[in-house]
């Protein structure tokens, strides 16, 4: 984009605006000059990520002048971290995790995930998940065709801290206080596939992090 198109971006309606490319001590880098946000009369875009090498201070004048939460990065960010932790973050974002959490299960699987910070509401959450709350998936073990599987809810803003939440898993309908880790349950791979497809959610097996709609049980063997 050329300076005035990005100029024209911010003041625009939007709700998340992601930008790839490097920012300077100028401002973000366009096609035609650089764009510095201290310079913007209105922003109207909800929230963001700029990955660019040392964006903190254009995204903290971006929340200062009406973006509600972001990600910006404290130093530099080599090209092949920044594109895995764009596409951990879109993921995440989209499973409707909040901007907080989805950065902390990104800074998990990057070595240089430390450099990236959430400015604003970290608690934002750009969607809303159809069972009212997205859970992290952690299979504790797989043996003899059984998952052992435990949950990891996460509470978004229109539920409060105390809320009631539940696990399809759970024979016996029980209720737990969120946000709490569930029980750890006892399931067949099919009942573990009927769960995970009821929505989008990030899963935990060996130290790797995959995405429900990615995969099937027989991938995890």
């Amino acid at each position: 984009m050329t300076t005035d198109e990005l100029r024209s971006l911010f003041a625009t309606e939007v709700d998340f605006l992601h930008y790839i490319g490097h920012v300077n001590h100028d401002g973000i880098e366009c096609v035609d000059g650089v764009l510095d946000t201290r310079t913007l009369d209105t922003v109207n875009v909800e929230s963001f990520l700029l990955n660019a090498c040392r964006s903190y201070e254009q995204g903290a004048t971006l929340v200062e002048k009406g973006s509600r939460a972001g990600v910006a990065t404290l130093s530099e960010v080599p090209n092949e971290p920044a594109t895995k932790m764009g596409c951990l973050l879109a993921r995440g974002l989209g499973s409707a995790l909040s901007f907080r959490t989805a950065l902390s299960i990104a800074q998990s699987q990057t070595l240089l995930g430390d450099r990236y910070v959430t400015i604003g509401d970290g608690g934002m959450c750009l969607c809303l998940p159809f069972s009212g709350t997205t859970s992290m998936v952690h299979i504790e073990d797989i043996r003899d065709g059984i998952y052992t599987v435990r949950l990891k809810p996460y509470r978004i803003p229109r539920y409060s801290a105390g809320s009631m939440s539940g696990s399809i898993w759970d024979d016996d309908a029980k209720l737990y206080l969120a946000p709490k880790s569930h029980t750890t349950f006892e399931m067949t791979a099919d009942e573990f596939e009927a769960g995970v497809c009821e929505q989008s959610m990030p899963i935990e097996y060996e130290g790797e992090l995959y995405w429900s709609e990615d995969i099937t049980a027989a991938d995890l063997h």
